[in-house]
């Protein structure tokens, strides 16, 4: 079984406690490039108090804007049958160059169009109105072959626009007023960075976080070692 690294360790029976798991959890043990990063701090921002603040963190979170990460991970059974679990985890953020050469050629034909690819980067932003995001059905994916350019890049806006309206509906499913708005610093190989995440008012846990929600660690693991 395995939890986020914010719940390994204390139980979670207050705010505090995710964040103390996720300093003590930081080590070589579990992050093998945990060296290259020094957690400084958590401070708690602010409570998402109504549907104006909610309407805020969504088009935040489902933008581009925040902090991503890259990460690889790896199991390696010991000759004592242990398996231990390392992540190597790196962050960066969101750059259009990497849109802008996408492998798929017709799309980067599309995109020598600047003005049109400044509208597909434009529902990447955090200014996206993201009540103008919504799920295309699906049998409009399916005929992109035969689509002459102009409602092929139609079908770009609506794809990506769909992203987006996933990213949304994620959020609303999971996140509710009352909720707790954190930000942690941390630096990596000397840049500093700020990830903000969302705790639960009930449960008192992580349950949002582009960054370090995403370590799972094993409690097998620490049954094996003890």
């Amino acid at each position: 079984m395995h939890v986020s690294i914010y719940e390994y360790g204390d139980s979670i029976e207050d705010y505090d406690t995710n964040f103390k798991n996720l300093f003590h959890n930081w080590t070589i043990d579990h992050i093998a490039n945990a060296s290259d990063y020094k957690l400084q701090s958590y401070t708690f921002i602010e409570t998402i108090s109504d549907s104006l603040v909610f309407n805020y963190y969504c088009r935040y979170f489902t933008s581009q804007r925040g902090i991503l990460s890259d990460i690889k991970f790896h199991s390696l059974e010991t000759k004592d049958g242990i398996v231990e679990e390392k992540y190597a985890i790196e962050p960066h953020f969101f750059n259009s160059d990497h849109l802008f050469t996408t492998k798929n050629t017709r799309v980067a034909k599309m995109f020598e169009d600047r003005a049109f690819f400044n509208k597909v980067l434009d529902i990447y932003s955090d200014d996206f109105d993201v009540k103008n995001a919504k799920l295309t059905p699906m049998k409009y994916f399916q005929m992109t072959d035969t689509l002459n350019d102009m409602d092929f890049r139609q079908y770009i806006l609506d794809a990506t626009k769909a992203e987006r309206a996933l990213g949304v509906l994620g959020f609303s499913r999971n996140i509710k007023i009352g909720d707790k708005v954190y930000v942690i610093l941390f630096r990596y190989n000397g840049k500093l960075f700020t990830d903000y995440v969302i705790c639960d008012s009930e449960s008192k846990k992580v349950i949002w976080d582009p960054f370090f929600i995403q370590i799972k660690l094993s409690l097998d693991y620490v049954e094996d070692r003890k």
